[in-house]
């Protein structure tokens, strides 16, 4: 997808060691990679992951479509979760990580080098005609790449620092949940409670003209770290499991019980997929 130009100048001050061509995360570190995968396991890293795909399905049908082409257990407003998104074949085209934000409103957000065909995909599934009808005529399915910036949190110490800009009476989404946090009076921002198996992980959806206000004063603590791809990847290896099935190209291939014990599939099946899986 390629990084947008919000944040470049704050990298170069940090002297980011960028990837080639459309890679995502576009910073591969600040050379010290030792330092950044002990912020991310013992403190905090805070990582730019500019360039991922945000695919919004909205509408009145945006649940129930939701529900047909992410596998995982159905979404309730203010829920997260990594899903599955399989072909009608049982092929896994992605695992983006789906957000409820509202009654008529799913977020996807996808840094896998598989978020094009995710996006085709269910943009495909919204028009389909079955009969002459279109099951989700009351769905839209719109690329949102770029209109906001990524910003990952994670680490031991990533909810004290997040807490810290909440007031009185607000209060983080716990694991799997979703919420809209006034950050020290700054609105607009999405923030994600990734479920991990490892370390905290917050992903913050930030307006562009804010980024780099909130960038910046992320790095004023102490425990906060920049951290780049590699060792942002190399600590997704074991947190998020799950990210390992869509790390290669072409046509993958995964077992209905590997997909449901990685949590990304249902076993009750009802969506996409699930009959040629045997679900």
């Amino acid at each position: 997808m390629g990084m947008t130009t919000t944040l470049l100048e704050e990298h170069a001050l940090l002297g980011a060691q960028m990837a080639p061509g459309d890679a995502c995360p576009a910073v591969l570190g600040y050379g010290d990679p030792e330092g950044e995968v002990t912020a991310l396991r013992g403190s905090c890293g805070l990582c730019d992951l500019s360039g991922a795909a945000l695919t919004l399905v909205a509408g009145p049908g945006a649940a129930r479509l939701g529900d047909v082409a992410i596998a995982c257990a159905p979404l309730m407003v203010g829920e997260c979760a990594p899903g599955a998104v399989l072909s009608g074949d049982g092929a896994l085209t992605g695992i983006p990580l789906a957000m409820r934000t509202g009654d008529g409103e799913v977020l996807l957000f996808d840094a896998s080098p598989r978020s094009d065909t995710v996006l085709w995909w269910v943009g495909w599934l919204a028009s389909m005609e079955q009969g002459g009808v279109r099951p989700f005529d009351d769905a839209t399915v719109e690329d949102h790449t770029g209109d906001l910036v990524p910003l990952a949190l994670v680490g031991p110490g990533a909810p004290e620092v997040l807490g810290d800009y909440l007031g009185s009476g607000q209060s983080l989404p716990e694991p799997g949940g979703v919420s809209s946090p006034i950050l020290d009076q700054i609105r607009g921002v999405i923030c994600a409670n990734v479920p991990t198996k490892g370390s905290p992980a917050f992903l913050l959806l930030v307006p562009p003209r804010l980024a780099r206000v909130l960038w910046r004063s992320f790095l004023s603590f102490d425990q906060v770290t920049p951290v780049g791809g590699e060792a942002l990847g190399a600590w997704a290896t074991d947190a998020l499991p799950w990210s390992r099935e869509v790390a290669a190209g072409g046509r993958i291939e995964v077992a209905a019980q590997r997909l449901v014990g990685l949590g990304v599939a249902r076993p009750e099946g009802g969506f996409v997929g699930a009959r040629a899986l045997g679900l």
